[in-house]
């Protein structure tokens, strides 16, 4: 099967959409099907790192995107990936005109090679912008298209930040969403809103996949744990996130411990300001800020890492809290989607109430003076993460979603 993946965000560009657009791709590309990725290139001031702009894949050469679409004799990648200039500025976040200029330069680059819409499906990650391309694709050349949610896009997911954006788009994302074959998220809280705001003639295209792990790179290893209690938060330094949570429960939390550390990995707009706050509170020798770390260091964070906090205001379904959890990690979270589907309470995590820093510094302190007698993750709970939470049976799962559309249109 030839297929084509839409998504502006794409490692290291972006947070975890991009990060399942990889493993998804990378799986489905393994399987024996022809994937080619058309993602965002930066300008080579922010990353310095040649693969990110032109044409990218598995020991590749770097050539333009042109070049390489007219040329039928150059070498096939698997996955093979395409980063387009738009006008995005930063690695970790984006905003509606750097959307819109992505939107714009992916049509221009496919109007431009005719010949590139040669694929059996499309497969759009986010609604906006690449829902959009995928519609305009099914429009103009009929090729058939799904769709994946990462839980902020479907109006009305966290109203604090997201209202205006959801009200200005209201319809668009409704027009993108109602022509998908198929609309895939990742959780049933994210099910339920997306049915919601679709209308019951919609729901049965609107199907659950959750997430993976990468099971063979993430699993524990505790003797790289510490004597001294580490404590990990893992994500983009921003208000969806709510790492300021984090910090005022930690700066509570020290008032009665103070043999730990705490690992910060991530980057954001909050970054300053929470740089400001541990200073102020004197936590500056306890806290280190890793900033955003490749993924073979991510392992070695999470197996040295006794406990993970997650105080998300919204998710889709977090990778980096499957992720810690495939390694052994215990996880302090919000109710926020997805969480609820991988925490078994008391056993491999438990729960705090929204932008409760009380809360959670209590539960830290609780597990401090316990987490030398508690049970790494039970076996049965790594087996379950190892046989069904795996990237290559999440990506079979695609995949036979994808045959059904096609036959179904014969």
């Amino acid at each position: 099967m030839k297929i084509l993946v839409l998504s502006y965000e794409y490692p290291p560009i972006g947070g975890g959409g991009g990060i399942i657009c990889k493993y998804i791709s990378e799986n489905l590309a393994k399987s024996g099907n022809q994937v080619t990725i058309l993602t965002t290139a930066l300008p080579r001031s922010e990353i310095h790192n040649s693969t990110l702009n032109g044409v990218e894949g598995p020991q590749s050469a770097i050539r333009s995107p042109r070049s390489t679409v007219r040329n039928p004799q150059s070498e096939i990648l698997n996955p093979q990936v395409i980063r387009l200039p738009s006008l995005r500025k930063n690695a970790f976040q984006s905003n509606p005109w750097e959307m819109l200029s992505w939107i714009r330069t992916t049509k221009r680059f496919i109007r431009k090679n005719p010949g590139f819409v040669d694929f059996d499906i499309c497969m759009a990650h986010f609604v906006l912008p690449g829902g959009e391309v995928a519609r305009w694709l099914k429009m103009k050349y009929g090729l058939p298209y799904v769709q994946v949610s990462h839980g902020h896009e479907i109006p009305w997911v966290h109203p604090r930040q997201m209202f205006f954006l959801h009200l200005g788009a209201y319809f668009w994302i409704k027009k993108v969403s109602m022509h998908s074959d198929i609309n895939f998220i990742q959780t049933k809280m994210m099910k339920a809103n997306l049915d919601r705001f679709l209308g019951k003639n919609h729901e049965k295209k609107n199907v659950i996949i959750p997430n993976g792990v990468d099971t063979s790179r993430f699993f524990p290893d505790f003797s790289k744990r510490p004597q001294q209690l580490r404590i990990l938060f893992v994500g983009r330094l921003v208000i969806q996130k709510d790492p300021m949570t984090f910090l005022k429960a930690l700066k509570v939390f020290s008032q009665e411990i103070t043999d730990f550390e705490v690992h910060i990995v991530g980057d954001g707009s909050l970054r300053k300001k929470m740089e400001r706050f541990m200073e102020k509170a004197g936590l500056s020798p306890n806290v280190k800020f890793l900033g955003k770390i490749a993924e073979e260091k991510m392992v070695e964070e999470y197996q040295s890492a006794h406990v993970m906090v997650a105080p998300s205001l919204n998710e889709g379904m977090s990778i980096s809290a499957l992720e810690a959890l495939s390694c052994g990690v215990y996880l302090i979270s919000t109710r926020a989607s997805g969480f609820e589907e991988m925490i078994k309470e008391g056993v491999n995590g438990e729960f705090v109430n929204f932008r409760d820093s009380k809360d959670l510094s209590g539960r830290l302190i609780e597990f401090y003076l316990q987490y030398r007698g508690k049970k790494p993750v039970p076996e049965t709970d790594l087996g379950q993460i190892s046989n069904t939470l795996n990237w290559r049976s999440i990506s079979q799962n695609y995949l036979a979603q994808f045959n059904f559309i096609l036959n179904d249109s014969e």
